[in-house]
């Protein structure tokens, strides 16, 4: 019996330790920021504290919690390092939490394992534990606060003071805090019995309270909100108005491919994924045990859809990140109940170990795949920038490469050792519709810089076509490419 524990918990060990090994890598590799990163981080490194508290330059909008402690790792620690450390944080903490969460929900230890590897190897999860962005500590807060529940005692006067002031946290750390939250809240008061309802309604009303407070001052007519409205709209966050319109159709199952396919895996496993989950969430309605469950575990996704539909926040990959652990839970245990009406054991155990190797290896094949994440290449095009350029010399960059180079203006003094003149900066269009429409403008805009002999292009479907429009303006007006650098996914082109 001692034996198989410590096997058990050799395994557990080589899970979690390979995967901090793999986060750990990916930080110290220190890869360059992209377009996104450099808004947020160019805010939380030129704003005080103070000023964090007031609406972000650049349309951003992160959760006023989040931004403090960004600031305060940025003025402690150098570089990205300072500002990728609380994701990676959040990412290791969320490792341990996962374990206890699948030890609590499942009693076979193959299940256990699968829930935690499909959790913290999910590609997704680990790229935003590498990004100065908000998502991954949003899985720490959904998965400390499922197994403070799953666990806590509601007598136990600590933890509970514990609990109330993760709540709160939460209020201002995560902008989602509400759909996960108030389902814990329902299971708790309605399902769990207790005698202390009273001090669980303290609980809550004090999250309540700074979750309105946190709506007050900071969300409720911030100037980037139809601004994001209407980028998310662009981007089909939100649902048609018509329930029952084609569209609402359309816009349900590409949802439904996002969440329950590219989310967990990929969407080329959408079916198999979906499947798995309805089974999985078939077996917690008919278990009257297990419906409280269901409610904790389902609740966040319908939260979620509803606030979409009424444009309060959108469907996107990264936010509905925090809703994995729900799924693997919900996966696993659709896998556990399909084994359940196979007769022979042998059949059994056959398919039960195949099918959670086969997810287990699905998502670890792809999350290697990926190892390491690309640097897009600013910093070390600014090291070529330095090495070609003189003082007098100026450099036009593109929109999606100039706020990069912008970020790290501000965090390497080695940026001005060579006073180049960043020209093209403000020059801020977004090619988001068709690109001939826009053409003209781009070759118009680059003949105003026709002393200029560096030109500087990054990532982005818009960037591509505007690396071809500039090559064609050469070529046009016998422009003579000297020299084209790549670094990463950024191209800086030398003309004579």
């Amino acid at each position: 019996m001692n034996i198989n524990n410590n096997k058990l918990k050799i395994g557990e060990c080589i899970i979690i330790s390979a995967a901090i090994i793999f986060a750990l890598i990916q930080f110290f590799t220190n890869k360059s920021v992209w377009l996104d990163e450099s808004f947020l981080g160019i805010n939380i490194l030129t704003k005080s504290y103070s000023e964090l508290l007031k609406p972000l330059d650049l349309l951003q909008v992160a959760p006023i919690g989040f931004l403090l402690i960004e600031k305060f790792l940025s003025t402690i620690f150098t570089h990205d390092f300072g500002l990728r450390l609380f994701p990676l944080l959040c990412y290791i903490i969320s490792c341990f939490v996962s374990l206890s969460i699948a030890k609590t929900l499942f009693k076979k230890t193959s299940s256990q394992k699968t829930v935690l590897v499909l959790i913290i190897f999910n590609l997704h999860f680990f790229y935003f534990a590498n990004e100065i962005k908000q998502y991954c500590s949003d899985i720490t807060f959904v998965l400390i606060i499922l197994n403070f529940i799953l666990k806590r005692e509601q007598n136990n006067k600590s933890q509970t003071r514990f609990f109330t002031f993760l709540l709160a946290l939460s209020a201002f750390t995560s902008n989602v805090s509400i759909f996960f939250v108030f389902p814990s809240f329902v299971y708790e008061f309605f399902f769990i019995k207790t005698n202390n309802r009273k001090n669980l309604l303290i609980t809550y009303s004090i999250y309540l309270l700074s979750f309105l407070l946190n709506y007050m001052l900071f969300a409720l007519n911030h100037p980037s909100k139809i601004g994001m409205i209407e980028e998310w709209t662009f981007y089909n966050g939100f649902p048609p108005e018509s329930l029952f319109s084609i569209d609402f159709l359309k816009f349900f199952f590409f949802k439904g491919q996002l969440i329950f396919g590219e989310l967990l895996i990929s969407k080329t496993f959408f079916i198999i994924n979906i499947i798995f989950i309805s089974i999985g969430i078939f077996s917690l309605s008919i278990d009257q045990k297990k419906m409280s469950l269901l409610v904790l575990i389902i609740s966040p996704l319908i939260l979620h859809f509803i606030a979409s539909y009424f444009r309060l926040y959108p469907i996107g990959l990264r936010l509905i990140l925090y809703l994995l652990p729900y799924l693997c839970i919900l996966l696993v245990l659709g896998i556990e109940m399909f084994v359940d009406f196979l007769k022979n054991n042998l059949i059994k155990l056959f398919f039960e170990n195949t099918l959670k190797l086969f997810f287990c290896f699905l998502s670890i094949s792809q999350y290697i795949n990926q190892f390491p994440l690309k640097s897009i290449g600013s910093k070390e095009i600014i090291s070529s920038i330095l090495e070609k350029t003189a003082s007098n010399d100026g450099v036009y960059f593109s929109y999606n490469a100039y706020f990069p180079m912008k970020f790290y203006a501000h965090t390497k003094s080695w940026v001005n050792e060579i006073d180049f003149k960043i020209i093209g900066g403000s020059y801020t269009s977004v090619y988001k519709d068709k690109w001939t429409a826009d053409e003209e403008k781009f070759l118009d805009d680059l003949k105003r810089y026709s002393g200029v002999k560096f030109f500087v292009f990054s990532s982005g479907a818009e960037e591509y076509d505007k690396r071809r429009s500039f090559e064609k303006h050469c070529k046009l007006n016998r422009i003579k490419i000297k020299e084209k650098i790549t670094k990463g996914q950024t191209e800086l082109y030398i003309i004579k």
